[in-house]
């Protein structure tokens, strides 16, 4: 945008003029592995409505556990997602309020209307206790 405003304003606007069916959001400190927005754009392709890895910091156990359905995963700041645009426009636009952390808010209003999600912990950072 032309004057500093939020990531948020940014992304809306990116949205806005967007030409193809497949958003994708990316914070400009995000590094992905390679090969990681084919990846994303293919889950996508395959009939998911977003797709999002999760880089957060987890031991063992408690990826463990979440797998096993012994714990909840929260809500996760991925600084990277792929959606459909048709699920964008229908789950609206990020808040541009937010000033950061507005994943989270988005990320509660993508799960309150049912979207299919792919979301893997392909960028954790697993770490002994």
């Amino acid at each position: 945008n032309k004057k500093n405003q939020t990531v948020y304003r940014s992304y809306n606007q990116g949205a806005e003029i967007a030409k193809g069916d497949i958003l994708v959001f990316m914070h400009n400190d995000v590094f992905c592995v390679e090969r990681t927005l084919n990846n994303l754009v293919s889950y996508i392709e395959e009939g998911y409505e977003v797709a999002y890895p999760i880089p957060i910091a987890l031991t063992r156990k408690q990826v463990l556990d979440i797998y096993a359905g012994k714990r909840e995963m929260g809500w996760r700041d991925t600084g990277c997602i792929a959606i459909t645009k048709e699920a964008f426009n229908r789950v609206g636009k990020w808040d541009e309020r937010f000033h950061m952390l507005g994943e989270k808010e988005m990320y509660e209003r993508i799960g309150k209307f049912g979207l299919k999600i792919w979301q893997k912990f392909s960028f954790s950072l697993p770490y002994n206790q």
